[in-house]
Parts: C-alpha cells; structure tokens; sequence
C-alpha cells in the first residue's frame, strides 16, 4: 500500500503547535474506559474494552482503526450512548455524559445501512429529526436544503430513497446527521455497502465535507488504506486496547510495535536477538549470524531481547549481485535469489528468498521494461536505508 500520493491535510488544533490551541478542550475525552459483555447463563464474560484512554481535538478527523472484534464500534457505541461502559469516564466538550442519554448527547451516528425511511422522500428524510425535536416545518425544511446542498444532493429533494443511487444514499444519511448541527458526528463503516471504485471517490468526499463544515469526526473502520487516507490522526486497536495513536504517516512509517506494523500495509519481518543498542538505533543479530542496524520503535526493548526488525517492501530495492557497481556506503544489504516475480501495473513485487527467510520488494515501473530488469533465480542484492527499518517487539 502506497501512501505518499495522498494530498497533504491542513493542521488541525493540537497537531503540531505547542500554543494555547493545543491545549484547548478536547471534543471527546476517553478516560480508562471499560466495557465488559457477560457470558452466556453466567459464564465467563467478554472484555471488549481494557482501559481506552484517548483525546479527540476539537475540528479533528479521527479515525478508530482496527480487524473485526477488537472495539472499535462498542467504542463508537458508548461514545454515542448506545452502551454503558463497565468503568471509565466519557466526556464531551468536557462535561460528563455518563447516564446522559444518546437522544441528549451533542452528538450524531451515521451507521453503514443508512436507516432512511422508504416512504418519506428525501427532504422528510432529512427533516425528520428536527421535527421530531418540534422545530418548525418552515425552518426545519429550510435547514434540510441547506444540508442537502452542503453534500451536493440539492435536487434530490422530493426523491425516495429508492430513486438513489448508493452513493447519494450514503450522502442524504449525512445530511440528516449533520442538519441537528452536532458537537461530534460518529461513522460505523458508512462506506462499506459501496462498491471500491464509489467508495474511493466518497472517501475524499467527506474528507473534503469533514473540512467545509469543521465538525468533529471519529470514524470506525477495518480498511487501513481509508484511514490513512481521510483522518487527521488514527487510533490502532487490537483485543480492546489502543495500540499506538498518531498522524497517518507516523503510524505508517514509525509503528509502534509488530502488530501496528503488520496490521497497516505490508511489512517484511526479519526475526533475532537485539545484538546492542545505541540511543535510538539498536543492532539486530539475525539467524543467520548478520547483524542489521534499526530504529528502535518498542518502548522497554533491552539487549538480548527476541525481537523482529520490520522492513516495508516499498523501502527496499534490489541490484545485480554479479560483482559491478552495487548500492553505496551505509546502505543494509541481504543478498539472495529472486524466487517470484509479480507485475502489478505501477510496479513490479519481487519474493527474494535470503538465508534469513523471504523477503518482498517493491520496485516502481518507471519506464516500459522495468519488470522485466529481475526474474525468477537471479542473484540479487536487497538494500535499504537503516533509517527505514523499525526494531520492534
């Protein structure tokens, strides 16, 4: 997975400023949150959530990222106040809202199916919460065009839900979230009914909608690329925990620990024994007896610990192991024989069988032939930057 094409996103407060913006009230506050089911006549229970502490800013998109079954929507759930956590705090603009319920709460959900009402057209649709609060026809018809605009469905007005596309589904259930004007709007996979192609292009939509109305967003989602894409910063959860929160290239480039870094993209792990360690940098002995240098990413990592230093694909490159000119000075370098040859369109996926095990690589096609420059039995050489392997536990 390739992330350096997705276009820059403005700095929201508390990212990157150290003034008194950041450290303005969150828009959400977790606090040791815990979440347990009972078991079934009685039986052990389940532990959803083991102690979630997060800061959501204000004006942030934020995303909660994560495989199926590890807390992200019971998360979203209790922040909306659809569950009650077992312990924790939950606070919203700094006020507790813990036995607040949800219909009370500054917040909105937008769930994956959308919800719409078949037989109301679209402006009831949107309509239907203001109403419901007693607000007005006039006003509350007026506030649901001006919703309708905001995602581009302004002549969608008098349709049914029926009529529409998924796409334009997906958007008529934003513009009813959105028309009650919430501190913190709250997504369940709203973009997974969508077919790939649509759901790309509704992913930069609501990044683009998200900065035009300047709403809090968390968002829950099992797809890494779209959570890299979209948010401001990205909570990584596994088991009930939050593994490492950060801005997507943060998280991508500098995992905390393995799971982070086999869980968003593709990684390369080579396995051994932490061989020293200097500052940040840690040498690696590897099975083999080669000693590879990484950045140490794991907190508590001492020498002769097991560890695994972890590699992208992308951050590899491969030369000729015939004796000419090779990569330069201070590059890491594994010598071994292509295995696999893979071509992918905007590049080429190499499998390179080393005494260490396999490793991927990634070349870019930069001209007509370049997949061509490796096959399957070379020798070859895999180097990198050190700077660009992670040492991890």
């Amino acid at each position: 997975m390739n992330v350096a094409g997705a276009p820059p996103r403005p700095e929201r407060p508390g990212q990157g400023s150290t003034d008194g913006a950041a450290r303005a009230t969150p828009a959400v506050e977790l606090r040791g949150l815990v979440k347990e089911f009972p078991g079934p006549s009685g039986g052990e229970g389940v532990r959803a959530l083991d102690g979630i502490d997060v800061d959501v800013s204000e004006g942030e998109f934020f995303a909660l990222l994560g495989p199926s079954g590890c807390g992200k929507t019971t998360t979203l759930r209790i922040i909306a106040g659809f569950e009650a956590p077992t312990a924790g705090e939950i606070l919203i603009r700094g006020r507790p809202v813990q036995g607040v319920p949800p219909f009370h709460r500054p917040v909105n959900t937008v769930f994956q199916d959308y919800a719409l009402f078949p037989h109301m057209n679209v402006l009831q649709n949107v309509s239907f919460g203001l109403r419901m609060a007693h607000v007005p026809r006039a006003e509350a018809e007026a506030r649901a065009a001006e919703a309708l605009e905001m995602v581009r469905l302004p002549g969608a007005a008098r349709r049914k839900p029926a009529q529409l596309s998924g796409g334009q589904r997906q958007r008529v259930a934003l513009a009813r979230a959105l028309v009650n004007r919430p501190s913190v709007l709250l997504l369940d996979e709203p973009l997974g009914a969508l077919d790939l192609k649509l759901r790309k292009a509704m992913q930069l939509e609501l990044a683009q909608l998200q900065q035009q109305v300047g709403i809090t967003f968390v968002y829950v989602t099992h797809d890494q690329e779209e959570a890299l894409t979209m948010s401001d910063r990205v909570a990584v959860m596994s088991e009930g925990r939050i593994h490492q929160v950060g801005p997507p290239a943060e998280v991508y480039e500098r995992p905390r620990d393995g799971f982070v870094a086999d869980f968003i993209g593709e990684t390369n792990f080579l396995d051994g024994t932490l061989d020293a360690r200097e500052g940040g940098r840690g040498r690696v002995r590897l099975s083999s007896g080669r000693k590879l240098v990484g950045e140490v990413r794991s907190d508590g990592l001492e020498t002769g610990a097991a560890v695994r230093l972890a590699i992208r694909p992308e951050k590899l490159a491969l030369h000729p192991r015939d004796g000419h000119a090779g990569p330069g000075d201070g590059l890491a370098r594994l010598d071994g024989a292509v295995e696999r040859v893979h071509y992918l369109g905007t590049d080429t996926r190499y499998h390179v069988r080393t005494d260490d095990g396999v490793v991927i690589v990634r070349a870019q096609n930069r001209h007509e032939g370049f997949a061509d420059a490796f096959r399957a039995g070379d020798p070859v050489r895999v180097h990198w930057d050190p700077r660009h392997a992670s040492v991890l536990r």
